[in-house]
């Protein structure tokens, strides 16, 4: 179910718009764990949340915007069965070539001095998520994904099986 389209998809279950600040990452992070998840997610769950969300909106702050902590971000978030599906719109920088960084791990071999002190976030959104997107519509990035919660609430309209 990648990049729903507005007049297909139901209504968000979330939808925030917030600075492009680092510093908000945590509080970003409780409000959409409060609307996606039915209970108290496992410690896998919430760090897999944790780490989608900080590393996308820092690297929206980072790379689309050039550190700007300004930038217009909103995040749309719809319940599916067993999942949520995430949509980032930042008005920043396009991706280089109009494509998605292909999330390749970094090669930890060799000593301390030398290892790459960054390079790692789009390896694990890529690890983390399912059906990742990005697309340009017009002066807007849209970045979508799905990750898959084992506490998710149940979709509308879904008996959670």
């Amino acid at each position: 179910m990648t990049n729903l389209k507005p007049d297909k998809a139901p209504p968000p279950i979330l939808h925030l718009h917030f600075d492009s600040d680092p510093a908000s990452v945590e509080g970003i992070i409780e409000l959409v764990s409060n609307a996606v998840f039915s209970e108290p997610p496992s410690e896998d769950d919430l760090a897999t949340l944790e780490i989608i969300m900080a590393e996308v909106i820092n690297n929206i702050s980072e790379h689309a915007y050039g550190g700007r902590r300004d930038g217009a971000i909103d995040l749309c978030a719809w319940k599916l069965p067993g999942a949520v599906q995430f949509e980032f719109t930042d008005r920043g920088t396009p991706m280089p070539g109009g494509t998605l960084p292909q999330g390749i791990a970094q090669p930890l071999d060799g000593p301390a001095k030398n290892l790459p002190e960054g390079g790692f976030g789009w390896y694990l959104i890529h690890t983390l998520s399912d059906d990742l997107g990005y697309r340009r519509e017009g002066n807007e990035n849209r970045l979508s994904l799905r990750i898959a919660f084992a506490a998710v609430c149940d979709a509308p309209g879904t008996d959670g099986a």
